[in-house]
């Protein structure tokens, strides 16, 4: 098993579980299914990169299916983040959403239409271990704006809007919008690290980890600052030896594997 492989068992590890997690301690109901679907498009980016991850050389075809249903999870992690942020902060952007929503679509139906000739394009051979997506092939205009608009613009706009948010609260919000800010910068920053290769620049993709990571800060903040408004009761001893489990583990595993 490959370190990307590992990384991506991770991710369905801890994000499978906060979606049964979710679904029965929130109570606003908006949110709470947000939040799930959420955590459902990353764990389908998961199982995606899992998938791939395991294949040979001569498993083309093979690693494009999977590419591709990884790409659902990629298109709606941002999607189903920009919308929560929305609903979080009570803003009224209707029209922004079904925009969003819309281009999302059309991304999905070029994701599989032609075995996604005119959107992922081509894949090349990384690290002697698995395929990766090659942007600078074909430079696929779409798939271009995808990355472009999903990754950046909107990325960037609900960042905006919850350090706005932060500055105008006090209180327990406050520490609140700390935790959630916190923890999606850390998991935007893997999400952007796995695009690097598409550009040629062959860096491992390590920061699949971080998104791995990004649970464990959302339930620190639940069980502590009852983030969503969720009542948990679980004992200092409980977090801090899931934490440290999870700091000590992940490098050993590295270090091993290097």
């Amino acid at each position: 098993m490959s370190l990307f492989s590992f990384s991506c068992l991770l991710i369905l590890i801890f994000f499978i579980p906060l979606i049964i997690f979710i679904l029965k301690k929130v109570k606003h109901k908006n949110l709470r299914n947000i939040w799930a679907l959420f955590c459902l498009a990353v764990s389908i980016w998961g199982a995606g990169g899992f998938g791939f991850s395991f294949l040979s050389k001569e498993d083309y075809d093979l690693a494009l299916f999977w590419w591709q249903i990884g790409y659902i999870g990629a298109i709606f992690t941002v999607v189903f983040y920009v919308h929560f942020v929305i609903s979080f902060l009570k803003l009224p952007y209707r029209k922004f959403l079904i925009s969003v929503y819309s281009l999302a679509f059309i991304f999905l139906f070029f994701l599989w239409y032609d075995k996604s000739r005119y959107f992922l394009g081509d894949l090349r051979w990384v690290f002697n271990q698995f395929y990766w997506v090659d942007y600078l092939k074909y430079k696929n205009i779409l798939w271009f704006v995808f990355y472009i608009s999903f990754y950046w613009i909107f990325l960037s706009y609900a960042f905006l809007l919850l350090i706005k948010a932060y500055r105008e609260n006090s209180g327990l919000r406050k520490v609140q919008l700390k935790y959630f800010i916190l923890g999606s910068l850390i998991g935007w920053i893997g999400a952007e690290g796995l695009y690097l290769p598409a550009f040629h620049i062959d860096i491992y993709p390590y920061s699949n980890f971080l998104i791995a990571i990004y649970p464990t800060i959302f339930v620190y903040a639940i069980v502590k600052y009852r983030l969503m408004d969720i009542h948990v009761t679980i004992t200092r001893v409980g977090i801090f030896s899931f934490l440290y489990f999870l700091l000590l583990f992940i490098p050993f595993y590295v270090v091993y594997y290097t």
